[in-house]
């Protein structure tokens, strides 16, 4: 038996036997033994740890980019209030002019 899995090609042998579910017997069930399922996961765990690098790769480049977001923000409400409070030599105009 020869065949394509999802991840690649497949060999093996088909098989019959008696299959029990229940109580009821099914028999000659027809099932596929895959034989080089070990060169498959050791593929997949290859590709799987790569992904990983690259994933680990993108999430440090991201804690940076949202580490600069927050001191910008944080500048810039600084900024604003620092706008927004009068300091103490305009507080000492408004007195004086109100007087």
């Amino acid at each position: 038996m020869s065949t394509r899995w999802s991840i690649g090609p497949v060999d093996g042998v088909f098989s019959k036997d008696t299959v029990t579910v229940g109580n009821i017997d099914v028999a000659f069930q027809l099932f596929a033994e895959v034989r080089n399922v070990s060169k498959i996961i050791d593929e997949l765990v290859a590709t799987l740890k790569a992904e990983q690098i690259a994933d680990d790769d993108k999430n440090d480049y991201c804690e940076v980019e949202f580490d600069k977001a927050e001191d910008k923000k944080k500048s810039l409400l600084q900024g604003e209030s620092d706008l927004e409070a009068p300091s103490v030599g305009t507080m000492e105009i408004v007195f004086n002019t109100s007087s």
